[in-house]
This record gives C-alpha cells, sequence and structure tokens, in this order.
C-alpha cells in the first residue's frame, strides 16, 4: 500500500459509506461537466467573438450616449434644439447617418491632404 488512504495521524482510513461515494461521484460529474462546458466555449472562436463585440457595442452605445448628453449640456438653446433634432434622426435611421458621417469624415481627410500640400508648396 501507498498510504493514499490513511489519515495523517496513521491510523486506518474509515470505509466511506454508499451515500458518500454517490455524493463524490456526483461532484466529480458535475466538475466534469463544467470542465466540459468551459473548454466548449473556448474552443468556440465565433461565439466568444460575437459575445466580445456584444458587449464592446453596448459600451460604445452608452459611452456615445454620455459624451452626447455632456455635449447637448454645453450647447446654447436655439443649438441645442437643432443638435436634439440631428440626434433624433441619427437614431431612427442610424444606417444613413453612419453613410452621412463615413463621407463627411473623407471630405475632411481630403480637405487636409489638400491644405498640407498648399502649405508645402508655399
Amino acid at each position: 500500500m501507498n498510504g493514499a488512504h490513511r489519515k495523517p495521524d496513521g491510523a486506518a482510513a474509515a470505509k466511506p459509506t454508499t451515500a458518500e461515494l454517490k455524493e463524490d461521484i456526483e461532484r466529480t460529474r458535475a466538475d466534469l461537466a463544467d470542465t466540459v462546458e468551459a473548454l466548449a466555449y473556448k474552443a468556440d472562436i465565433p461565439s466568444r467573438m460575437k459575445d466580445r463585440a456584444r458587449a464592446t457595442s453596448a459600451t460604445v452605445k452608452q459611452r456615445t450616449s454620455q459624451m452626447t448628453e455632456q455635449a447637448m449640456a454645453k450647447l446654447p438653446p436655439p443649438a441645442r434644439e437643432k443638435a436634439e433634432h440631428a440626434v433624433a434622426a441619427a437614431r431612427s435611421n442610424p444606417k444613413q447617418m453612419a453613410v452621412v458621417l463615413g463621407m463627411l469624415l473623407t471630405l475632411w481627410v481630403m480637405l487636409r491632404r489638400v491644405a498640407k500640400r498648399k502649405a508645402a508648396d508655399e
């Protein structure tokens, strides 16, 4: 015998009861099931990426909302009304607003390039 079932004080180990063995088996099965589930999740990269994308999207939406509210609070009343109208339009049709923002960003980049070329030529 290797002494694996001995108590620390050297006394003989008591035999586990059938109920204790069944509980131990059920506990081991539950642990194995949890381990298999965790390994399956780690192996399922598309699901993990979707989960991460959802979390990132929620964070971006929350921060955008906070920044919008802070910016609105700083605007004078007439400008605030126009900005609220623009925000409402963007929220009602986000794809259209994304296209418009993309176009504006492209225009801005192009204008910066032209300005840099003019500055370099002078």
